[in-house]
C-alpha cells in the first residue's frame, strides 16, 4: 500500500456547499439506531472527507486521506468519492443486503 503522505490544505472553499446543513445531516442519520453498520461506517467516512475538504483539502486527496485511515487505496477513494456525490445529490448512500437476506 502507498503511503499518502498528506498535503497541506489549499485555502478553504465552500464550492457552494452548505457544510454546515450537510454535516447536521450527517450527524442526524449517524445516531440513527436502525441503520446497519454498513451504512453507519459509509456516513462515517463521507462525515471524514466533508472535514477534510472543508479544512481546504481536495477532493481526491481529501479521499485518499480518509481510505488510507481504514487502510484500503485508491479504488476505495473512488467509492468514497462516488458516495459523497450521492449523498449530497440525493441524502441517501447505497445499501446493500449482502448477506442480510
Amino acid at each position: 500500500m502507498a503511503n499518502l503522505k498528506p498535503t497541506e490544505p489549499t485555502k478553504p472553499t465552500n464550492d457552494n456547499i452548505n457544510f454546515k446543513s450537510v454535516l447536521l445531516d450527517l450527524k442526524i442519520l449517524l445516531n440513527d439506531k436502525t441503520l446497519f453498520f454498513q451504512s453507519k461506517s459509509r456516513l462515517q467516512l463521507i462525515f471524514q472527507f466533508i472535514n477534510l475538504h472543508k479544512m481546504g483539502y481536495k477532493v481526491m486527496n481529501a479521499s485518499q486521506i480518509v481510505a488510507e485511515s481504514i487502510e484500503k487505496e485508491k479504488y476505495q477513494a473512488e467509492l468514497i468519492r462516488i458516495w459523497i456525490k450521492n449523498f449530497l445529490k440525493n441524502k441517501t448512500i447505497p445499501i446493500f443486503k449482502r448477506g442480510q437476506h
